[in-house]
């Protein structure tokens, strides 16, 4: 594989259809994580989108904000499909992409008439960084730490693992800082399992 592209989305809300991205966060790496590229887009939200309370809690995007922004949903969708659809034979990696963002992205594309498979055509593949956590942990518990909740149970929240592992963000859910987070878990992970990288990516 040729690059890495992490990307992070920030949304209005939690469904693909009926919600849309409001930021979004993404930077490319080449295989040795030198950034090549680094977006930072907002967009304004759409008149017929009615934004989660819940949501804009969660990502701290303030109304006034969101309705004031320069960029409409369309033009951010135009400048980020211009910069991604000249890369092939890459990874695009995300924290629970595949469950959320790669759904918001799709529709995005789908919803401008652009073809939707950017992630998994071109020799390009998908990485959900959440699923190679788990495996990691599963096999070799020692290769990160997990924090447990008041209830004793495992956490596998980016924020979690990045304040347990000493490289916690300052700015968790905001687009950009949770992709550097995932970026510094990816390569905290592949540091001393590249076996099981091999592994994972095959399957």
């Amino acid at each position: 594989m040729n690059n890495f592209i992490v990307y992070d989305f920030e949304t209005s809300g939690r469904s693909a259809r009926f919600d849309q991205i409001l930021q979004a966060g993404i930077i490319i790496y080449d295989k040795n994580f030198k950034a090549l590229k680094k977006l930072n887009l907002k967009s304004r939200i759409n008149p017929d989108t009615v934004p989660s309370i819940n949501a804009l809690r969660v990502n701290k995007l303030k109304i006034p904000d969101i309705l004031s922004e320069e960029k409409s949903y369309y033009e951010m969708t135009m400048e980020m499909y211009s910069s991604l659809s000249e890369f092939h034979d890459s990874f695009f990696v995300g924290f629970n992409s595949i469950n959320f963002d790669e759904e918001f992205f799709r529709q995005l594309l789908w919803e401008h008439f652009i073809f939707p498979y950017l992630t998994n055509t071109k020799g390009n593949s998908r990485l959900d960084i959440l699923n190679f956590v788990t495996l990691v942990h599963a096999f070799r518990k020692d290769a990160l730490n997990v924090q447990k909740s008041d209830e004793g149970k495992m956490t596998f929240k980016l924020e979690s693992l990045a304040k347990a592992n000493s490289f916690e963000s300052n700015n968790a859910h905001d687009a950009i800082a949770d992709v550097e987070t995932t970026t510094k878990l990816l390569e905290m992970l592949l540091k001393n399992n590249y076996d099981l990288f091999n592994i994972f990516i095959n399957n």
